[in-house]
């Protein structure tokens, strides 16, 4: 770590105990030093949303990233909002303005970056998409979507969410159950895993135990740690095309930067930075 002095602007990334294997930090951080700039991102873990925001208050960070438990309840704190967040229902990036919280969503334009870059397509249209999850990543994930083109379905284990991330755009959905598995047998073109099962620290396994991939699926996963989760594994043998997280993580957390400091991001190759 380097010294970090009391002129420094403190930013970082709110979310539960997982936070703490973030690779955000490292990537804010080397583009500061490779700036020049008097600032540090670092994890805050945290079981409260109020405590947190207190301490943000002591501390005077002035904005922060925002992951898993927390993209849907910070909403109320929030003073000003981008269209962004009211449409997709979700926010993962909070910077400190006079009057307050602001709040965006850059996850949205991640995903588009990454999946684009994935698939080698200037768009989506044609494309039978499943979201497997229904939490603020996948809401992101549904907003990108539908702006791409894609037709799509939701599969989550609640019921009731998934019906309500669909119905927001139109979208087909089932919770885990023989619904999912004839939705699966039509929106396969692409696979997008947004749930944290197979998460380093987060709940082990595969959430799509039940799909037998054929190889002509196209499988995302937004888990970036581990590099390859069970179900990335799968699907690779079994033939499929797979991408891990790393590229939205690289593309959200670029478009938080310039938010944070009004610069963009410099040219770091990825591997040098994480």
């Amino acid at each position: 770590w380097r010294k970090i002095r009391k002129d420094y602007s403190i930013y970082g990334i709110l979310g539960g105990p997982s936070v703490l294997g973030s690779l955000s930090p490292a990537l804010h951080n080397a583009g500061y030093v490779e700036l020049g700039l008097p600032a540090v991102y670092l994890p805050f873990p945290s079981d409260s949303l109020e405590q947190f925001l207190a301490l943000a208050d002591q501390l005077g960070v002035r904005g922060f990233s925002v992951t898993v438990p927390f993209k849907e309840k910070i909403l109320p704190f929030l003073t000003e909002r981008t269209p962004e967040v009211s449409a997709i229902g979700a926010c993962n990036t909070v910077v400190r303005t006079p009057s307050g919280w602001y709040g965006t969503n850059t996850d949205a334009a991640g995903f588009e970056r990454s999946v684009l870059d994935f698939l080698k397509r200037p768009n989506l249209k044609g494309i039978r998409a499943a979201i497997i999850g229904a939490g603020g990543s996948a809401r992101a994930v549904a907003y990108a979507l539908q702006k791409l083109g894609a037709s799509a379905c939701v599969v989550n284990r609640g019921m009731n969410k998934a019906k309500q991330l669909a119905e927001r755009h139109g979208f087909d959905w089932a919770g885990m159950n023989e619904r999912a598995v004839e939705l699966l047998g039509r929106y396969n073109d692409l696979i997008i895993q947004t749930t944290s099962v197979g998460m380093e620290g987060g709940p082990p396994g595969d959430p799509l135990e039940w799909y037998e991939f054929s190889g002509s699926e196209a499988l995302m996963d937004i888990i970036y740690n581990p590099k390859e989760t069970p179900v990335m594994r799968r699907a690779r043998l079994a033939g499929c095309p797979v991408a891990n997280g790393l590229g939205m993580l690289r593309a959200q957390g670029e478009i938080q930067f310039e938010l944070f400091t009004g610069k963009k991001y410099p040219g770091l190759p990825f591997g040098e930075v994480v």
